[in-house]
């Protein structure tokens, strides 16, 4: 059996006397913080898995299975949600300053690893991306967007946003965590 996990964003630590994370079969995908502790691997693989890790620091990797090691800074994203109907959505977004930030919209969640992203894209692959601009000299920005799920006669929708941040020096892009969004009807209106 093959398998694969991807494990973006945190640091894996043994435990005393045991493998922070012992990985065997399952998928996750997932930023990973396991406690400081000694004597223990950060990891354990099985023959048949296939570790990918961007922004992870491990203290040991025990086993056999392939690692790879993806380059990139996957940055921070978050969306305010829930929202009524007509509120604008505001989008907060962390990276490397400098790099151009997009947001990718989908209203189904489809998770897929994306080598040339050096992550796992969560909406559909022809989902409609956003340009929101480029990070500042602080690698932060904030935005507010007008969007209305809400036609017809529905009472909630909800949408999966995820970020890419591109480095337009060097061409890479990065996908960010996603985040899903929720907007409803306020009944009383």
């Amino acid at each position: 059996m093959t398998s694969s996990a991807y494990l973006f964003g945190g640091t894996l630590q043994g435990g005393a006397g045991g493998a922070g994370l012992t990985y065997s079969g399952s998928c996750a995908s997932c930023p990973a913080t396991m406690p400081a502790a000694p004597d223990g691997s950060g990891i354990a693989r099985d023959p048949g898995s296939q570790l990918t890790l961007l922004d992870v620091d491990v203290s040991s990797l025990d086993g056999t299975g392939p690692t790879t090691f993806l380059s990139g800074e996957p940055g921070t994203f978050r969306v305010s949600t829930p929202l009524a109907a007509g509120d604008p959505v505001t989008v907060s977004v962390t990276g490397p300053a400098g790099h151009e930030v997009f947001v990718l919209l989908g209203i189904s969640y489809e998770p897929a690893f994306q080598a040339d992203a050096s992550g796992v894209i969560v909406v559909p692959v022809a989902s409609a991306t956003l340009f929101l601009g480029s990070l500042p000299g602080s690698g932060s920005m904030t935005v507010e967007l007008p969007l209305d799920l809400l036609a017809g006669r529905e009472q909630a929708e909800a949408l999966f946003l995820q970020a890419l941040l591109r480095d337009p020096v060097g061409g890479t892009n990065t996908l960010g965590a996603p985040s899903a969004l929720v907007q409803h009807r306020d009944p009383c209106r």
